[in-house]
């Protein structure tokens, strides 16, 4: 498949100087995206209120169980991808949960580690298609 499209970020020099942009391959084009919806509260984007995903709002929240957060977060990532990623489809979401303690001398921080892993299928070429990404929420210390 020859169709090339623009990396992430976008950058603006490139813009405003009417310069060529980078491009990539479909699969990194979709695994950006996922980075955007993954990355966004909803409300955050003008252009669509709906766009982004609930992980967010759950950021500063120590109180909700890691089965509870793992279900909201898959519930909502999925709602998310199926309405705005159009080029995956037989999607899956699995979210797995760490909580990891990080001590210093004066201080211990508890931090969720998020592991995002998404599935699925690329419409244009029937290939699988997968995703991974981890990240930190919740940074509670004491």
């Amino acid at each position: 498949m020859n169709e090339k499209f623009i990396t992430l970020p976008i950058m603006s020099e490139s813009l405003i100087k009417n310069q060529k942009f980078s491009k990539c391959n479909i699969e990194e084009s979709i695994s950006n995206y996922l980075h955007l919806l993954l990355t966004s509260s909803f409300g955050e984007c003008d252009f669509d209120e709906e766009f982004g995903c609930e992980i967010w709002d759950m950021d500063f929240n120590n109180v909700v169980s890691n089965n509870k957060l793992k279900y909201a977060i898959t519930d909502s990532l999925l709602k998310s991808i199926k309405s705005n990623e159009k080029r995956l489809s037989n999607v899956e979401v699995i979210i797995e949960i760490e909580q990891e303690e990080n001590s210093t001398k004066n201080k211990t921080s508890i931090k969720k580690r998020v592991y995002v892993i998404t599935k699925g299928v690329i419409n244009k070429t029937n290939e699988a298609f997968e995703y991974r990404e981890n990240f930190y929420i919740g940074p509670l210390s004491y």
